[in-house]
């Protein structure tokens, strides 16, 4: 985790003025004499809520039709309160958990293509075996595609351009055919010509072993993300061990480069048993690269994520007035906490959110180093006033819980949809575990592995400067961090603004750099954008693509990297059918 703590200008969801009342008074009446467009509506519906099917339970009634206001809409509603609504003017919305959200979807052009895409399958299903997931949206550049996936790694691709592709056997082709106008039955040959087209991008998945990720969304404590932009919250369930004694905790920020569950004790109403080490209390200073820290006890907690079956794991209970006077600490109270870290978090309000889930391929948050040593600066047994540093064994450090699995504890997916410039106010994802453990973490053979160290560092090379082993991907930090070319091309905020320590170019500004294997293969050349941050922080939105800042010594691939990808990330040691963990792949 890196550079999360702002002062930024207050950045609000956007609640869309969408009256309930509007819907309260639904009517299956034949609006719309055309049962074409009310037969594309439902398919773009279907479509979405296959996605999402764990978010809104199963459908409550068929898809009606209604009107407001001058305006025709169809509408479907599901079990637990939520509803998917198309407009007329092609747009959809989401209502969930008491808001209405505009989804950035034209309802027409995905129920066409969805449309189009079953008639081609149907006629060439022995190709493609059967379907794996729903259809559903990816991007690349300004182009937008709608992509159906098949069990033999085959998909099928309309873009919006109107033409079709299919991707088989490695290859990608044209069919000539035109999805946005009536087509003749499809004839494609025994060997058609390769033609370069985006690899797209999983969408977000659905099943046990998923979390709903939300970036400024309804998992993210209000209260406690006022100014802060690309903030990933997922929710977890921790027990106390042996018990039915539960409690969900929303607000906890998903980082890739932390290992570790960790709670502010404020925030936790179950009783958790704090570890023992060397007749002490096990105590943990952690800091960020943002210069942060979090300073707690350690605690037994039996942890579920998803649908998962808990796992008992240790976790950090964050807590600053925890032996308060530091008095063992080297240095007293400027020692491990605030020499090294300029501050410490006291309050979810102040850290901007409730806990971290350290999801890094690492096992453990500091592994042989503090088996061997005392003097690890991380680890401290306290008793009485004291605290001493100390050595603990791997089964008592603070542990990523998805490597405790019984299943799908060989790494993880963090996925989430695009961003267009500019931003929007929210947007929703997956954190799918494990790598081929299932049909919904199955990796599709396009992607590049890039092997890592065990801290899930690679080589990034940007502008002649070259990175060697720090690199890596980071969903903790809401901006990509490195070096400026030069103060003309990529200037710094200034510092009396409301984004201070972010670039802020007169125009977006384009740019490559390189990623390699931590040996030095593969390599793989990665576009992105850097915009104007006091510009974005002064708009109504929250999540931005183009968000950067400073950092000189490392290339910091922050959360924009993550928007219209599936990101993978292999645990250490453990084995996929994308090779022997660490690594990322994506």
């Amino acid at each position: 985790m890196s550079n999360i703590k702002l002062n930024k200008s207050l950045v609000t969801v956007i609640v869309f003025v969408l009256a309930i009342s509007c819907l309260s008074a639904l009517a299956a009446t034949d609006v719309f004499s055309s049962a074409a467009t009310q037969a594309t509506a439902a398919e773009a519906i279907t479509t979405i809520y296959n996605q999402y099917a764990s978010w809104f339970g199963s459908a409550s009634g068929s898809i009606q039709t209604a009107a407001s206001g001058g305006a025709t809409y169809y509408a479907q509603w599901f079990t637990n309160g939520a509803a998917l609504v198309a407009w007329t003017d092609g747009n959809m919305y989401m209502y969930y958990n008491g808001l209405w959200y505009d989804l950035g979807m034209n309802w027409q052009t995905l129920g066409e293509a969805a449309t189009e895409i079953s008639t081609v399958y149907s006629q060439y299903a022995s190709w493609f075996g059967t379907t794996s997931g729903s259809i559903y949206i990816a991007t690349s550049g300004s182009a937008t595609y709608y992509v159906q996936w098949y069990t033999n790694g085959a998909a099928l691709v309309a873009g919006t351009d109107g033409n079709m592709y299919t991707y088989y056997n490695g290859q990608w082709y044209a069919l000539g055919l035109s999805w946005t106008n009536p087509a003749p039955t499809p004839t494609p040959t025994p060997t058609p010509t390769a033609t370069p087209t985006p690899t797209p991008t999983p969408s977000p998945s659905s099943g046990g072993n998923v979390l709903s990720v939300t970036v400024n969304g309804s998992l993210c404590s209000a209260a406690n993300s006022q100014g802060y932009p690309n903030k990933p919250c997922v929710s977890v369930t921790v027990c106390t061990p042996g018990t039915s004694t539960c409690q969900t905790i929303n607000d906890i920020l998903l980082d890739t480069m932390s290992t570790g569950l960790r709670i502010f004790k404020s925030v936790l109403s179950v009783t958790l048993t704090p570890v023992t080490v060397s007749s002490g209390t096990l105590a943990e200073c952690y800091g960020y690269g943002d210069g942060s820290a979090d300073w707690g006890y350690v605690a037994t907690a039996s942890v579920k994520l998803g649908g998962e079956s808990a796992v008992t794991v240790p976790v950090h209970v964050i807590d600053s007035s925890f032996d308060s006077t530091f008095s063992g600490i080297p240095g007293g109270s400027s020692g491990c906490i605030l020499s090294q870290n300029p501050y410490v978090d006291t309050s979810p309000q102040e850290a901007g959110f409730n806990g971290i889930l350290g999801v890094n391929v690492s096992p453990q948050d500091c592994g042989s180093d503090c088996v061997n040593s005392a003097n690890n600066q991380l680890y401290y047994s306290c008793a009485g006033n004291r605290c001493s540093g100390t050595s603990v064994t791997l089964s008592s450090q603070v542990q990523n819980p998805i490597a405790l699995l019984s299943q799908d504890n060989n790494g993880y997916i963090v996925q989430l949809p695009s961003v267009a410039l500019g931003g929007v106010a929210s947007v929703s994802g997956s954190l799918v575990l494990g790598i081929g453990t299932q049909s919904n973490n199955t990796p599709p053979s396009t992607l590049t592995v890039y092997p890592t160290d065990q801290y899930a560092d690679f080589n990034t090379t940007f502008n002649g400067v070259s990175y060697a082993a720090n690199g890596f991907i980071d969903s903790g930090s809401n901006g990509l961090f490195f070096k400026s070319p030069s103060t003309s091309s990529l200037p710094d905020c200034s510092s009396s603004s409301n984004a201070s320590s972010f670039y802020c170019p007169t125009s977006t500004k384009s740019f490559t750099a390189t990623n390699q294997g931590i040996n030095g293969s593969p390599s793989g050349t990665v576009s992105f954008q850097i915009g104007n941050a006091s510009t974005l922080f002064n708009s109504n939105n929250n999540v931005f693509v183009e968000l950067g800042g400073d950092d000189s010594g490392e290339f910091d691939w922050g959360l924009p990297f993550f928007f219209g990808r599936s990101v993978y990330y292999g645990m250490d040691g453990s084995k996929s059918s994308l090779g022997t963990g660490p690594y990322v792949a994506y």
